[in-house]
């Protein structure tokens, strides 16, 4: 008797992934390859998560908008000569000020929207602008690390869908410019030249702290670069490339730039909200899993198969240390309120998972990625955001 022809559920699956993944394949066969799916990942972004722009006409008169600009013109004067005590506001103003207390040193913003026209429009236009160029370099950088075109397009559509990938876009109660640090840290992780690698984290760190984080997690990637996972050992974190010496003195140059603005200028941040018990439980009751899990959505399940790939080939140096920058990202989040923004800086951690899973054959990898994106587009943040942001539009247009 001939044989019956497979139909069972996996096998049609199969065939439905491996039909996609040959039109994906003409797709980044092209030479423009990397502005469509860089075009993809912005729809991507801006679908799933409507921005809400609604009452930008306000921002000239708000208090952080008038504090970033005087900060424009007076970088390195101690922003208490222009903040009231935090006693003295109600309200809104409240927590921008407090916020706006720990920003002294977030010089790169302030001094970028000086250098343009837009003045304290820079810090909506500029992320948007920079989100436009993050995802063809985290596609690229995917791509080399992975050596498949396919995977990388999948890979940044699944960013794209997450709420990190969403955060050059997202709404603006606050004025942080954090796609700025997030294109720099993407720029370092990609580059190969010392001089971009320097420049871009001293820039990223000095556009947020958790850039210095981000830098370290940066330096273990081109650290792990440097070899194969089964030849990986901790003397491997010893610099021995000029783009592993330009991230370490990229962060020493930022904290002795920071201690010198101090001592010479008395700029300092207020410390208040930082690692209490508060902010604990305020995570405990209200963050965990949701704003946990919600940085990165489907893409964690990465790092935890990164992990099974160091272990599977007896590599306990490097799942250890792997290990150590994952938990160290999620305390750093936890020190402060805003745990998902803090958890987004931690990007990098995804190419590290992205390298170590690049022994697995081609198909596995994309039939992986395939799945991480489904379920990314098919998340319920991308309903509630969709029918919650049609609502906000016809209620603005009304």
């Amino acid at each position: 008797m001939p044989d019956r022809p497979d139909r069972t559920v996996s096998h049609l699956l199969s065939r439905l992934a491996d039909a996609c993944h040959g039109r994906m394949a003409k797709l980044t066969g092209h030479r423009a390859w990397l502005l469509l799916v860089a075009i993809i990942a912005l729809l991507i972004s801006w679908v799933s998560r409507l921005p809400q722009y609604h009452g930008q006409e306000d921002l000239p008169q708000r208090i952080d908008s008038q504090f970033l600009t005087w900060q424009a013109h007076h970088p390195l004067t101690p922003n208490t000569e222009f903040l009231k005590p935090l006693e003295q506001y109600q309200g809104d103003e409240l927590g921008r000020v407090s916020h706006l207390y720990k920003t002294s040193y977030r010089l790169t913003m302030p001094l970028l929207s000086r250098l343009t026209p837009l003045g304290i429009w820079s810090w909506i236009v500029l992320p948007g602008i920079c989100g436009a160029i993050f995802f063809p370099i985290i596609c690229l950088l995917a791509s080399q690390l992975t050596g498949d075109r396919v995977t990388a397009a999948l890979f940044t559509w699944a960013y794209a869908a997450c709420a990190a990938g969403h955060q050059f876009f997202g709404e603006f109660w606050l004025l942080y410019g954090d796609g700025v640090a997030y294109l720099l840290l993407a720029v370092a992780a990609l580059s190969q030249r010392p001089v971009v690698v320097f420049l871009s984290l001293f820039l990223a760190a000095f556009t947020d702290e958790r850039g210095v984080v981000a830098g370290g997690i940066i330096y273990f990637l081109q650290s792990s670069r440097s070899g194969t996972l089964e030849t990986w050992r901790l003397s491997s974190l010893w610099p021995r490339t000029s783009v592993m010496w330009a991230t370490l003195a990229a962060c020493a140059s930022y904290l002795i730039a920071r201690i010198a603005l101090h001592l010479i200028f008395g700029l300092k941040n207020d410390q208040s909200a930082l690692l209490t018990l508060d902010v604990l439980l305020h995570h405990l009751r209200h963050n965990i899993p949701h704003h946990l899990f919600g940085a990165f959505e489907t893409l964690w399940i990465l790092p935890l198969l990164a992990l099974v790939a160091a272990f599977a080939v007896r590599n306990l140096s490097w799942a250890l240390c792997f290990l150590a920058l994952l938990c160290g990202a999620v305390v750093c989040g936890f020190v402060v309120l805003d745990l998902q923004r803090s958890l987004a800086f931690m990007f990098p951690l995804l190419f590290c998972s992205l390298w170590a899973l690049a022994k697995e054959p081609a198909l596995t990898l994309r039939r992986l990625m395939t799945a991480v994106l489904l379920i990314s587009l098919l998340w319920c943040d991308l309903h509630r955001s969709l029918i919650f942001g049609i609502y906000l539009l016809a209620r603005d247009a009304a």
